[in-house]
């Protein structure tokens, strides 16, 4: 075990208040009591000053009017005299001398032990952080903070992904009533193409039932016109005979009245003239059978005419006559090759387009459903991973909370977190000034420093109760406690007046 050192005996001479005063503690609780502005708190600034040095020194240290100042503790092992700035530090028989008195002093003082009440005027997290570290659990703490830190760095973008993909899943409506399997749209494609092929064969045969039509009516047009031209050349023959017989009566007639004229000229006299003159019969007759002569040539002229029309029409009418039966076999086939030409019916097509239509709605509805599907199963895994994080962080939530309560506290009921210190629940600054004073004292003990002292500048707030609990701890502990107290009863402790022990009740 490290060795320890307790103040055996105190001196000081010319320190703040303090004229001469000299003591040697006798109690674990060693009280320094008198009015205000006595000495008390000089007498624990003086130990201080002792071992801490410049860092513990007082503004003026050496009392108004004084020209030397000197603090003397005999800690048995060794003993500190400081007068004025000068440290002398003296080993008992057999003790080991330090070069660097102050080196030595520090390693056994511990300022947070020596005056507990630093403690309470600590912010709550510094408290907590001080409580941790004396406990031994503040490098695992942070340890388990760190990596809830990485965590938590490493959760934030995945919560922020999470949340994303929530607002773009809550973007995407779907209807209702979508099938499970997305419509064969290729099927109805092909029987859409099968309906075009259909179509479009109808409309060939639509076209060519058409020229079907045209080659009927065609024909048929073309058998009438045959059928006319017969008639035509039939009734055209029935009048060039005809004509022929009236023109063989006129010219007969014609011939008859020509040959009478010429016969009448030849003999001198007309049948049936009398009372005219031969020059002037002669003449008439002359002219008469010119004219009969023209008359006949004219008629001769026109049934030679007519008979080359009559051979004419007759040869047109045989060769008519001869193809009339091809004419009408013709018109027969094209009535047969219409009437069974198919007519070429049309497939709607247009429902084929709304089915089409409806089924790449439905199919785009599916693709939606599928996207959001996957983007909840992206959600998901990333969820997945933010609670794994979670989890992590809670464990060692849980781990942080398990080792604090088994840390071994300094105080029964005390209890640390990452930002405060509590004693049976209660903040350590909403404790009474008596209780917070314990609690110090406490800690400072647990610090376990090599001096075995504990400094109370003002007691005050501690009663009978609270200075038995104290007593008893530092009785516990193998501590001392130096407490200033202000009484002016005289009765209680090392009671000081103007610098100077004026009664010692601890003899």
């Amino acid at each position: 075990m490290a060795d320890t050192y307790r103040i055996i005996e105190f001196s000081a001479e010319n320190f703040k208040r303090l004229r001469m005063v000299g003591f040697q503690p006798k109690s674990r609780v060693t009280m320094l009591t008198g009015k205000n502005d006595q000495g008390k708190s000089s007498v624990l600034d003086a130990v201080a000053y002792a071992f801490g040095g410049k860092r513990a020194a007082p503004e003026m240290p050496m009392r108004r009017g004084a020209k030397t100042m000197e603090i003397m503790l005999n800690l048995g092992k060794l003993i500190v005299r400081r007068t004025g700035t000068r440290l002398e530090v003296t080993p008992a028989k057999g003790e080991k001398a330090w070069n660097t008195p102050q080196a030595m002093l520090d390693s056994i003082y511990d300022e947070l032990a020596f005056n507990p009440q630093e403690f309470a005027l600590m912010d709550a997290e510094d408290q907590a952080e001080a409580l941790r570290k004396l406990t031994g659990i503040d490098a695992e703490l942070k340890r388990l903070d760190a990596a809830n830190a990485t965590d938590y760095a490493a959760r934030t973008p995945i919560n922020a992904e999470v949340k994303r993909l929530h607002a773009e899943i809550a973007s995407i409506l779907l209807q209702d009533g979508l099938p499970k399997e997305k419509i064969d749209e290729e099927a109805i494609k092909a029987r859409r193409r099968a309906a075009n092929e259909v179509n479009r064969n109808a409309l060939a045969a639509t076209v060519e039932k058409q020229r079907l039509a045209g080659a009927l009516a065609d024909a048929e047009l073309g058998e009438q016109r045959h059928m006319q031209l017969i008639a035509e050349k039939q009734q055209l023959i029935e009048r060039i005979v005809a004509e022929q017989m009236n023109f063989s009566t006129v010219l007969g007639w014609a011939e008859k009245v020509q040959q009478t004229v010429l016969n009448d000229l030849l003999n001198g006299s007309p049948s049936s003239t009398s009372d005219y003159g031969m020059s002037h019969v002669k003449e008439w007759l002359g002219r008469a059978a010119e004219s009969a002569t023209a008359c006949a040539a004219t008629l001769l002229k026109r049934s030679d005419e007519l008979d080359v029309m009559l051979k004419d029409s007759r040869l047109t009418l045989t060769a008519a006559e001869h193809t009339e039966q091809s004419v009408h076999d013709a018109v027969a086939q094209a009535r047969i090759d219409w009437e069974q030409a198919p007519s070429g019916e049309m497939v709607d097509t247009a429902a084929l387009d709304e089915e089409l239509e409806r089924a790449q709605l439905v199919n785009r509805e599916i693709d939606k459903r599928a996207r959001q599907a996957g983007l909840i199963e992206q959600r998901r895994a990333k969820q997945a991973e933010a609670d794994q994080l979670t989890r992590a962080m809670e464990d060692r939530e849980e781990e942080k909370r398990k080792a604090i309560g088994e840390a071994k506290m300094p105080l029964e009921g005390l209890t640390v977190t990452e930002k405060q210190v509590l004693l049976n629940g209660i903040p350590v600054k909403q404790l009474g000034e008596a209780r917070q004073i314990l609690l110090g004292v406490a800690i400072g003990i647990a610090r376990n420093p090599a001096l075995r002292l504990v400094l109370i500048p003002h007691g005050e707030a501690l009663d009978e109760d609270t200075l038995a609990e104290l007593g008893k701890m530092a009785e516990e502990k193998d501590f001392y406690v130096w407490m200033a107290k202000v009484d002016s009863s005289g009765k209680v402790g090392i009671y000081l007046e103007d610098g100077m022990i004026k009664e010692n009740n601890e003899e």
